[in-house]
């Protein structure tokens, strides 16, 4: 998508880029809350975030080779994750 993309109403592409990885995260904690009656907790993988998203679910950072370069980029993600709230990643 380019950066000067600008969507309905005025807002840039950049600012709404993980809305819809949000939206879709929180329709599925509400399905399976909704399935169970609202006994259950909902567990919800998502890679996709958006602020707020660490009320709903899980984040999973991707697809990681077992060597030690994505070792080594890895870790840093998961602590600013942490920091940004994803405790839970």
């Amino acid at each position: 998508m380019p950066r000067d993309a600008i969507h309905y109403g005025g807002a840039e592409h950049r600012e709404l880029h993980n809305a819809y990885g949000f939206y879709f995260h929180m329709a599925s904690a509400d399905g399976l809350r909704r399935r169970g009656g609202g006994n259950d907790r909902p567990f919800v993988l998502s890679r996709a975030f958006f602020a707020g998203s660490q009320r709903i679910g899980a984040v999973w950072t991707g697809d990681n080779t077992a060597d030690w370069d994505q070792l080594r980029v890895s870790v840093p993600m998961l602590l600013t994750l942490g920091l940004a709230g994803m405790t839970f990643s």
